[in-house]
């Protein structure tokens, strides 16, 4: 019995560190789309959606890797 709640807490705390992942970089995303617009409809022709870079946040008391979205504009 010991062993069964013991492989359910892991495989939760494993699904609950993939799923902070997962919505930590979907609001990323969301602030990403928030200044420059959508692509079919930018509100500034001066900001523009660039590239992903590596970046890290803390889900708990882990830093894990997440991507990092970059905006260009007119000075870089």
């Amino acid at each position: 019995m010991f062993h069964i709640i013991q492989t359910g807490k892991q495989g939760l705390d494993t699904f609950i560190h993939e799923l902070g992942i997962i919505v930590a970089e979907a609001i990323i995303d969301i602030e990403r789309e928030e200044l420059p617009g959508p692509d079919y409809h930018p509100l500034s022709s001066d900001i523009y959606k660039w590239t992903y870079q590596p970046g890290s946040i803390y889900i708990g008391d882990q830093k894990v890797s997440v991507k990092h979205p970059r905006l260009r504009g007119p000075n870089g």
